[in-house]
């Protein structure tokens, strides 16, 4: 009786099924007319820490350097802070520019007495329903 993996014709087996597993993994999804299907992330700001803030941006610069790519920020909680902060105003306007959307979870506004966001800020009546949401839509769900 033979041990091992047997006969030469397994071995071409094994090894045509994993090159077809590597072929799968690298080559872009592709849609039913043939149009690449976007990567589509939600990165959750639930943080009013700066570095938080920071990954989250630069976690959104960085996927919009592989489109196609579809990117939602949504911040609730102590995170609501970063969108109305000063300092990245012009990195905000930069990434909406580029189409990455960023949403403000409502009760954390009120909870937290902020009154204004920038423009390209949208209030949403709930943070944690709006990441349901997008995970359902087929987001990746990131906590940068």
């Amino acid at each position: 009786m033979r041990s091992g993996l047997g006969s030469p014709c397994k071995i071409l087996l094994f090894s045509v099924w994993g090159l077809a597993l590597l072929v799968w993994s690298i080559v872009p999804s592709v849609g039913p007319e043939g149009a690449d299907v976007p990567l589509r992330v939600a990165l959750q700001l639930g943080s009013a820490d700066r570095a938080a803030g920071e990954r989250a941006l630069a976690a959104a610069e960085q996927l919009l350097l592989t489109p196609p790519v579809e990117v939602e920020l949504v911040a609730f909680g102590p995170g609501v802070e970063l969108l109305g902060r000063e300092s990245v105003q012009a990195r905000m306007a930069a990434l909406a520019a580029q189409g990455v959307r960023f949403r403000a979870c409502e009760l954390s506004l009120q909870a937290q007495d902020l009154q204004s966001l920038p423009p390209q800020a949208q209030q949403i009546p709930s943070g944690f329903k709006r990441l349901a949401d997008l995970d359902r839509q087929g987001y990746t769900l990131v906590v940068p």
